[in-house]
């Protein structure tokens, strides 16, 4: 649905292109970790897509949340050495950009195989 796709590809490779956003600690501006926030902020990207498009089956529901798990996955890899840490102001924002365009490929992907009426 995305995770295989050119889109997701390409936001993977901004992300690495950014990781100096990650190089360098600063003041935290909250308790949870990068890997906290980063799991919250995708749960309530998923929650917001399956709001958005209640015409889904279950089956792309759970396919959804599947592949949820799976960016969730890359991210703690690509962030493996800040995944533990609490993030900076700029760091928070950042993953609040990317999990926004990553949001938007799953909107993309599911208008794509199922247009709203």
């Amino acid at each position: 649905m995305v995770t295989n796709g050119e889109g997701y590809i390409q936001l993977i490779q901004y992300l690495t292109e950014h990781l100096s956003v990650f190089e360098h600690p600063g003041q935290a501006c909250m308790n949870d970790t990068i890997g906290e926030y980063t799991t919250d902020k995708v749960a309530e990207s998923v929650m917001a897509v399956c709001q958005q498009h209640p015409q889904l089956s279950t089956e792309a529901r759970f396919k959804v949340i599947r592949e949820s798990d799976s960016v969730v996955n890359d991210l703690q890899e690509v962030l493996s050495s800040v995944w533990n840490s609490a993030p900076t102001k700029e760091q928070s924002e950042f993953l609040d950009e990317f999990i926004g365009l990553i949001k938007n490929l799953f909107d993309s992907a599911i208008y794509a195989i199922d247009p709203i009426q």
